[in-house]
């Protein structure tokens, strides 16, 4: 299969990713100490800085995958959670990003993903990370979201 998203029924191809560490923790809503990793997933046509930045035009993916591991995102099953002050295992904040161009600033369409499950794993370097939910573009209707990603991603380790 290829790395891909697929909004609505319309496959959009993926082609590299990156995980920031984010070595900060903060309290989730029972008062665990949690860190928000952030997954960024992008197509052919934009690239990572060296630092928080991406430089190109395209599509791309933020995920906000919440763990208690500061030096590694975690592999399992990631729900959404139901506030912003998530438990380990949540995501929120997630988006999906289409017609993004880093040189004029713009993106065409930015959709909150608001329901679904994330799945990750690791062999050997390798992350797959798999989604199925829903975003709602307009807040009232549901339209069908898939992500399937396997590769390796680089690292960038950071306090936000």
């Amino acid at each position: 299969m290829v790395n891909q998203f697929v909004l609505d029924g319309t496959g959009m191809p993926l082609s590299a990713g990156r995980i920031m560490l984010n070595s900060r923790a903060r309290q989730d809503d029972h008062g665990a100490s949690v860190h928000d990793h952030y997954v960024t997933l992008v197509s052919k046509g934009i690239s990572f800085t060296d630092t928080r930045s991406i430089s190109g035009s395209g599509n791309m993916i933020n995920l906000v995958l919440a763990n208690t591991n500061s030096a590694e995102l975690a592999t399992g099953t990631y729900t959404l959670a139901g506030s912003e002050h998530g438990s380990a295992m949540t995501y929120s904040f997630s988006q999906v990003g289409i017609g993004v161009s880093s040189d004029k600033g713009t993106i065409s369409s930015l959709y909150n993903i608001n329901s679904g499950t994330i799945t990750i794993s690791k062999s050997e370097g390798t992350y797959t990370i798999e989604m199925s939910g829903t975003i709602s573009p307009d807040g009232k209707s549901n339209k069908s979201l898939t992500i399937h990603f396997v590769d390796q991603l680089s690292v960038l380790e950071v306090e936000i």
